[in-house]
Order: structure tokens, then C-alpha cells, then sequence
């Protein structure tokens, strides 16, 4: 039986290991000169990158502006960056130790780095001193070359008043937990329309300044901020967002309402009724919300006549014989409203229309450009596979009964429109501006393909 006090010292886990920093426990240098003894690092967080010195025991960024000076502004990260020897990852397997001289030279080219790579690893060979001797000589006059060229390059830059940064690793992704004076929010990455559910991986963290923050919250419109990402995702936009916008209180909502369509029936004795179209009948723009429509059509019905019983030559059996007459009723109905367009995928178009018209106009040619070069999906969703319309009941059954049928109905459309009211004619008129933004951001594409 083991005894816990024979057991072996647990390893200690150390500071590049850690996932988090205890803010309270982090000690904070003052002095300026021991901070520029770190190694300087450059991160990005969000859209936005920052470069500064690393602190990697206490997982700190002292931030400097662009000319090397500290700022007064630290960064504490959630977890260590990469750790990088001469520009290169450092590699903990043992085994990279045995390659040979050639595979070690080779492996530590920099990459996205400016400094020169000296390998700092000790060979060990079995040729003759002469041979390590001219390999020195060749490695110090290529050394020479490159310290050459370097302070040719520094001299130049400070003639022409350039500033060089010699980092000693690329630009690494990170969250910075917190920079002071600065606020991390949440910024859209994609434009998204109201009703959209708000995806967490269509957020980013962004910092703004504390007076920036201020501004915008000074009016009682809440700004989230990073930390609460996953109480937002999923939630609906309430109006349109734009991409690289910050998400406010005012923006998004548990609850979505679509607008009320004022075509809409609220007498009973009206029934709905979705008529097909055929293919291509109609264009995605020639047919509006609010537009007048002509029908004709017809049904058929077979009917009672005559009916007459009659004594078989066999004794005992009657015959009865019906005399049936198929009837056509013929239909021409005028002044019918468009009440919804209805797609493929049995979504109504007031409903997009409506989310479409909360993009500024000023917008919106844009917005149908991008959605058009990104994926060219965008006439097919706004194109209707039924009209909708509100009848007299007598008619919407013989309507019925032509659709269960098949039987052809001859849709015109009228010069007329039910406008109205002002909610109505607002709606139209907005439809027409919507149609003229797609069609010519259409002709945009057409110019490129």
C-alpha cells in the first residue's frame, strides 16, 4: 500500500501554461527601462492590432504607439502567446536536437520576420578541426554581411525619418481581456436585416476608448460589451446592422414582431386563397404587394339531368339510368388585390420586403451588390411561386376547386393599385425603391461577368 507522503513532488505548472491570470495577483512593472527589456510583440484583437511589450509571467502588454514609446495603456491576455526563438516557434520535442547541421540551419529561416536568424545551437560533428574551421570562417563573413546591410538599412531609415521595428515574432491572433482606458465591445462582422438571429460566430471583440463608450451609452442605449457574447447570440436583429457595427440595446431583441401588413382581411366572410404560377411567368419585379390582378378561369361539374328506373326482361330486377351532363362554369373575376406573394419555400415576401426597406436607401444598392457577388441566390429567394388573394367565399370555393382540378387560370395584371391609405402607398412606394436598387446593382455584376 502506497503511502501519499513517499509519493513523488507534483510537477509545478508553469506560467506558459496557464489558461487565465488572476487580475489581483498580477504585479505591474514602473520601471520604464526594465519594460523595454521585454521582448516587444505585436497582437491583434479583433480588427484592431497593438504592439507592446510582453510580459509573460504576469500575461501583460505594455502597449507602445508607433514610434516604439510606451503609451501608459496595458493589455492582459487570457492565456500566453507563442514562444519564439530568432523569429521560429520554439520546438520542445528532444528530438529536433539530433538533426544534423544542415536540417538545423534550414529550420530556423524566419518567417514573417525582419531580424537575422542565427542558429544559437552547438554542433556537434566528427570532421576534422580544418573543416570546422572554414565552416566558422564562412558562417562569420555571412554574419558580417548581414550586420553590414543592417546598418545600412537603419542608416537610411533615419536619414528619411523611417522608424524599423525588429520583432522578434509575426502578428499573433489573441482576446485581450482587458486594455486600460479601453472598453472591449461586440462588432457585427456581416451586414444583418431585422429579423436575422444574431450568431456568435458573426461577432467580434473590438476595444474603443472609455470616451468613445461614454458617448454612445450617454443617451440611456446600452453597448455590449465582449463579455456578454453569449447572451447575445442568438437573440434577433430589431433593425438593420451594418458590418463592423457595435451591438447596442437598441439593435437586438429576444422577441422579433414582424410589421403588420395592412392588406391583410379582417372580415370573415373572406377567405385567402394561393394561386400558383407558372414558370417564368412573371419576373421577380412584375408582380408587387398592393398591385391589382385580373382572373380568369373555369370549373367543371358533372350534374343530375334525368333519372328514370325501369323493369329488366328478368323477373324481379329493376335498372335505373341516370342521364349525367358535365357542366362548365366559366369565371372573370376583376380588381383583385395582391394581399402576399408567397415563395417556392412558403415564405411570404412582405415579410423580406419589410426587413429589405429598414436598410437605408442610401444603402441599399450596396447592400444587394455585396449579397449578389457573395452568393447569386438573391432573385431566386424574391421571387413568388403564388399569389395571394382574398375572395367572397362562394368564389374562393370555385377557386379551389379550379386549383385541385389544374385547371388553367389566366392571371393579367392591372394598371390599377390598392394605395389607398398612406401605410399602403408607403409600403409600394418603398417596394419600387427596393426593385430599382436590385436592378441596379444587377447590372453592376452583369458589367463584371
Amino acid at each position: 500500500m502506497s503511502n501519499k507522503n513517499n509519493m513523488p513532488p507534483q510537477k509545478k505548472r508553469s506560467v506558459s501554461e496557464n489558461t487565465n491570470t488572476n487580475k489581483s495577483s498580477i504585479r505591474y512593472l514602473t520601471d520604464e527601462s526594465k519594460i523595454k527589456q521585454l521582448p516587444l510583440r505585436s497582437v491583434r484583437a479583433g480588427s484592431k492590432e497593438y504592439l507592446g511589450y510582453y510580459d509573460k509571467e504576469n500575461l501583460v502588454i505594455y502597449l507602445t504607439n508607433e514610434e516604439g514609446n510606451l503609451t501608459g495603456q496595458t493589455g492582459t491576455l487570457k492565456k500566453p502567446l507563442a514562444e519564439y526563438t530568432d523569429g521560429m516557434p520554439i520546438n520542445s520535442n528532444k528530438e529536433d536536437d539530433d538533426k544534423t547541421p544542415e536540417n538545423n540551419f534550414d529550420n530556423n529561416k524566419a518567417d514573417d520576420s525582419n531580424m537575422p536568424v542565427v542558429s544559437t545551437k552547438k554542433k556537434v560533428t566528427k570532421k576534422t578541426n580544418s573543416i570546422n574551421e572554414d565552416g566558422k570562417k564562412k558562417k562569420s563573413k555571412k554574419l558580417l554581411v548581414v550586420i553590414i546591410i543592417s546598418i545600412i538599412a537603419i542608416a537610411i531609415c533615419g536619414i528619411f525619418g523611417y522608424t524599423i521595428y525588429f520583432r522578434t515574432a509575426p502578428t499573433e491572433t489573441v482576446v485581450l481581456e482587458h486594455v486600460e482606458g479601453q472598453v472591449m465591445v461586440m462588432q457585427i462582422k456581416n451586414d444583418v436585416l431585422p429579423g436575422d438571429v444574431i450568431e456568435e460566430n458573426n461577432l467580434q471583440p473590438v476595444n474603443i476608448d472609455n470616451q468613445t463608450y461614454n458617448q454612445i451609452t450617454a443617451n440611456g442605449n446600452e453597448l455590449y460589451k465582449w463579455e456578454q457574447k453569449k447572451t447575445i447570440a442568438g437573440m434577433y436583429a430589431s433593425e438593420y446592422i451594418s458590418a463592423g457595427k457595435y451591438i447596442t440595446s437598441n439593435a437586438v431583441t429576444k422577441l422579433y414582431k414582424v410589421d403588420d401588413n395592412p392588406w391583410e382581411n379582417r372580415n370573415s366572410a373572406l377567405k385567402y386563397v394561393d394561386i400558383p404560377l407558372k414558370e417564368n411567368e412573371f419576373k421577380f419585379d412584375e408582380l408587387r404587394i398592393g398591385d391589382k390582378i385580373n382572373l380568369d378561369f373555369e370549373v367543371s361539374r358533372k350534374e343530375d339531368n334525368n333519372t328514370e328506373t325501369m323493369e329488366s326482361v328478368q323477373p324481379g330486377v329493376s335498372v335505373v339510368s341516370e342521364n349525367k351532363v358535365t357542366t362548365t362554369m366559366s369565371y372573370n373575376i376583376q380588381g383583385l388585390t395582391i394581399v402576399n406573394l408567397i415563395t417556392s419555400d412558403n415564405k411570404k415576401l412582405f415579410d423580406t420586403y419589410s426587413s429589405l426597406m429598414k436598410i437605408p436607401e442610401a444603402n441599399q444598392e450596396l447592400y444587394f451588390k455585396t449579397t449578389i457577388e457573395k452568393d447569386n441566390n438573391l432573385i431566386s429567394t424574391l421571387t413568388p411561386a403564388k399569389v395571394r388573394i382574398c375572395l367572397d367565399e362562394i368564389y374562393a370555393d370555385a377557386m379551389a376547386t379550379a386549383i385541385t382540378s389544374k385547371s388553367d387560370i389566366n392571371i393579367k395584371k392591372s394598371d390599377e393599385t390598392d394605395t389607398v391609405d398612406n401605410s399602403k402607398k408607403k409600403f409600394y412606394d418603398n417596394e419600387t425603391i427596393i426593385f430599382d436598387n436590385i436592378s441596379e446593382a444587377l447590372k453592376t455584376a452583369n458589367r463584371k461577368d
